[in-house]
């Protein structure tokens, strides 16, 4: 049932805001907020929930409102009222990597793709072929398990070492097609083992390292992706190389597949500690690996990869097929290339005449000291240029954060430290015993260093000078004697 009284105020258009309790900011100053918190995340310093409180709490200061804080309830309400904002997990991105990867740089790349699509090459799925190394551990070593309350520390014991890794390199194409898989293990010998039930679709490779080699790849390459028949005669194949360090947003496995198959192996990881069989070792990986990433016979289907429709959709959002350069320019950002904003700014004249905003500002207003004025009239270019006071502010947050990394300076020796013993020296025993043995090291240096001296001069002396004979005398010459013969 609806009141008579709400209908009434319906249709007068009366209470037609924002439903409940009122907020702690204005909209217009929550606008303000939300731009400034993408303009944070465009320059790749986005703010966590923490930051966020703190923000709010001392923009909440500055306006003089009477309740500061800002909780979790709070800024989950705030999150809500803003579509277009959500709390998203980050990952570790090298800025001297980013920087490399500017509108230039793109151009290039996509100049690159477009003369094999020219060619060809881009255009039907099941021709263009991804591929894409990984590592895949043996033992999770962390997990969330019921135990003693009060408990710090509780074992999980497992086989091998912490550290066994393997590297994988998968192979696919556009269509979604999977081949066999690569497993690099370090080592020397080829173990038979290993290949049990993975039903030919791994290709088992070894090295010292244990890390992808140039001679193991072109093996892969030759014998898996493009074996050399009867049918691949006049067959052209062409090897693309993305730019170094930009694989997270070129590299389609990277880009869909990879996130979602290591997050399935983890569960998959933490579920075979307690089943029968035992937990996943060095030699079982690739078994238990083939019956998740091709669902083999008997493959749970809540760990099971789903490596082929992932790696599509890898393709279409990296622009490579199908081929889309605009898609290609999206992976641009401002935080990887900063003039891209500067090209996204309205131009407007150098020289712009405020003496009429001046005098409106000292007659309406009375504001007459220059600070004033000047704040207003950068205010009022900034609108012009079409900047937002998110963007500014968060453009001068980068330029702090990100400032150049100071030189590395060689710090002085600590002779209050003690390693040897493990403990720091505070007595005055302990002080002058340390004194004491850096005096007899200093000594000794300088007598090895006075004896080194003095074997150099010695070795640079001036030969003595040859003895002349008197003139007449012709000089002996040395006489040897002849055995006699018998």
């Amino acid at each position: 049932m609806v009141s008579r009284s709400r209908l009434r105020n319906r249709l007068q258009n009366r209470h037609t805001g924002h439903q409940g309790g009122q907020t702690k900011f204005s909209p217009r100053m929550e606008t303000e907020l939300v731009e400034l918190l993408k303009a944070c995340y465009d320059m790749g310093i986005p703010l966590n929930r923490y930051h966020c409180y703190q923000l709010f709490s001392q923009v909440a200061v500055e306006l003089g409102l009477p309740n500061t804080a800002c909780n979790a309830q709070s800024f989950r309400s705030f999150l809500d009222r803003h579509d277009e904002i959500s709390l998203r997990i980050t990952h570790a991105s090298n800025r001297k990597q980013d920087r490399e990867w500017t509108a230039e740089v793109c151009e290039e790349y996509i100049s690159k793709l477009q003369k094999l699509y020219d060619e060809g090459f881009l255009n039907i799925p099941e021709q263009v072929w991804n591929l894409d190394e990984t590592a895949f551990d043996t033992t999770n070593l962390f997990d969330r398990v019921v135990g003693r309350k009060g408990t710090k520390q509780i074992p999980s014991q497992y086989n091998g070492t912490a550290k066994e890794c393997v590297t994988v390199l998968p192979c696919g194409n556009a269509a979604g097609l999977q081949l066999k898989l690569l497993a690099l293990y370090s080592g020397k010998f080829h173990l038979k083992s290993r290949l049990e039930d993975t039903f030919n679709m791994c290709y088992h490779a070894v090295n010292e390292s244990g890390y992808m080699d140039q001679l193991n790849f072109a093996n892969y390459i030759k014998e898996v992706l493009s074996p050399r028949d009867n049918s691949s005669a006049g067959r052209r194949v062409e090897i693309f190389c993305f730019p170094s360090g930009q694989t997270s947003r070129l590299q389609p496995f990277d880009v869909a597949a990879f996130g979602g198959i290591k997050y399935r192996w983890n569960k998959y990881l933490r579920d075979r500690r307690v089943k029968t069989g035992g937990p996943v070792t060095k030699d079982t990986l690739l078994s238990h690996l083939v019956m998740l990433w091709f669902r083999t016979d008997g493959f749970p289907p809540e760990f099971a990869f789903n490596a082929g429709t992932n790696l599509k959709s890898g393709f279409a959002q990296c622009g490579r097929f199908p081929f889309n350069p605009d898609m290609i320019r999206k992976t641009v950002k401002p935080y990887t290339d900063p003039s891209i904003l500067q090209r996204g700014i309205r131009q407007v004249q150098s020289e712009i005449n405020h003496d009429k905003l001046a005098e409106v500002l000292r007659v309406e207003y009375g504001i007459t000291d220059a600070d004033g004025l000047q704040e207003i009239e950068t205010s009022v270019e900034n609108v012009l240029k079409g900047l937002t006071t998110g963007m500014v502010l968060a453009g001068a947050m980068a330029k702090t954060l990100m400032a150049e990394a100071p030189k590395k300076k060689r710090l002085g020796k600590n002779n209050m430290l003690r390693l040897k013993a493990s403990a720091l020296i505070t007595s005055d025993e302990m002080v002058a015993e340390i004194e004491a043995e850096s005096a007899r090291k200093k000594a000794v240096q300088a007598a090895a260093k006075a004896a080194k001296s003095s074997r150099a001069s010695k070795r640079k002396a001036p030969e003595p000078e040859p003895v002349l004979e008197p003139p007449g005398k012709k000089a002996s010459k040395a006489t040897t004697k002849k055995p006699s013969r018998k």
